[in-house]
């Protein structure tokens, strides 16, 4: 009797424990239903704000926020996105410096590609101490002034991947030592899970960037054409006019460029102007804005810098181009003007006065030599 009472408890017992056990899955359950669906609302709301936003950078902020909604354990994060060049540049930050907007990192100084080469989402332990084996000395140094190395714990990191190819990565990176938010599998299955429908946000407004680009870019050089800087100049006219902000722009020309065509052909003028352009990018930040607007003339749109700012990039852009060395050399000459609440005036008006600065300039170095 006694033994029959004592195997009736223990079967009770277990079925206490069973179905304590199951409530228990079932609200784990509910929980990871519940937060799959704040995701799913999360990721539709940001499908539904991108066919509003024109600006490229705007679409990688709007992204980054609803990434680390998603993932509730951290508050920071970055996108880079790779160049022509394979170089990473950060295109969002959230919790950092915007200073990281002028740091380039080559592709195999990127931890994820060290890690798994691109292969899918990553927890990344110890960032800071593979940052400093692998990271060229000078940019990690860059990295820890703007506070962004030492401060982070681990990275949850994912590859962005576009019609097959790697076009940058999100970190979303993790600050505490409180073992309650770290990084952990749940939050590699949120990685895969918002990754197809970021990346065809992403590959749809890039796709209507393209026919945008048609009408707002110079194919020779990949700048921005004339049309399009007279629109960015419109728009820094009218900051002008509503606060007290200030710009500076220069108009730039090659020296003697018809003589380059006349000596060696037009298509290597064509090439005098792609090494120019490229030249010139490496010299600009993010802010900047340049544009090619006629055949070897360009403009340069330093926001919120003044003249002596500009001229210390054009100084920087005449020693690069005289450090590489082609068959023939290239040099120019430039105006530049600072646009403030006092002084300014119509597109049409401010570019004929850099215009005509512009020529003094090249009049002034040919009466020189």
């Amino acid at each position: 009797m006694r033994f029959t009472q004592l195997i009736m408890f223990l079967l009770i017992v277990s079925l206490i424990v069973i179905i304590f056990m199951q409530k228990i899955r079932i609200k784990k359950l509910k929980l990871i239903v519940d937060k799959r669906d704040k995701i799913r609302k999360d990721l539709h709301k940001i499908m539904d704000d991108i066919p509003s936003i024109d600006n490229e950078n705007d679409i990688y902020d709007l992204i980054l926020d609803g990434v680390t909604k998603c993932i509730d354990k951290t508050d920071r994060g970055s996108i880079l996105i790779e160049d022509e060049e394979g170089n990473f540049n950060f295109r969002a930050i959230k919790g950092f410096s915007d200073e990281l907007k002028n740091i380039k990192i080559p592709r195999d100084e990127i931890l994820l590609f060290r890690y798994n080469g691109f292969s899918g989402p990553a927890i990344i332990n110890n960032p800071n101490e593979l940052n400093m084996l692998y990271m060229n000395k000078d940019r990690y140094d860059k990295l820890i002034k703007y506070d962004a190395s030492l401060l982070v714990r681990r990275v949850l990191s994912m590859p962005i991947t576009l019609e097959g190819k790697v076009k940058g990565i999100i970190n979303i990176d993790n600050i505490y030592n409180d073992e309650c938010v770290i990084f952990d599998d749940s939050d590699i299955d949120i990685m895969y899970y918002i990754k197809l429908e970021l990346e065809l946000a992403i590959k749809n407004f890039l796709i209507k960037e393209r026919w945008k680009n048609i009408a707002s870019i110079d194919p020779l050089t990949g700048l921005y054409n004339r049309r399009s800087i007279e629109g960015f100049l419109e728009e820094e006219i009218q900051k002008v006019k509503d606060d007290e902000s200030f710009f500076s722009i220069a108009m730039m020309d090659i020296d003697d460029f018809k003589g380059i065509n006349d000596t060696f052909g037009h298509n290597t003028g064509d090439s005098a102007l792609k090494f120019f352009s490229r030249t010139l990018k490496e010299v600009i930040t993010y802010e900047d804005i340049c544009g090619r607007i006629a055949g070897d003339e360009f403009v340069l749109i330093f926001k919120k810098q003044k003249t002596i700012e500009g001229e210390a990039k054009l100084k920087k852009l005449e020693e690069n181009l005289a450090k590489r060395k082609l068959k023939f050399n290239i040099g120019f000459s430039y105006g530049i003007s600072l646009i403030h609440n006092k002084n300014y005036k119509s597109v049409n008006k401010i570019m004929e006065e850099i215009d005509k600065k512009m020529y003094c300039s090249k009049k002034r170095k040919k009466s020189v030599l």
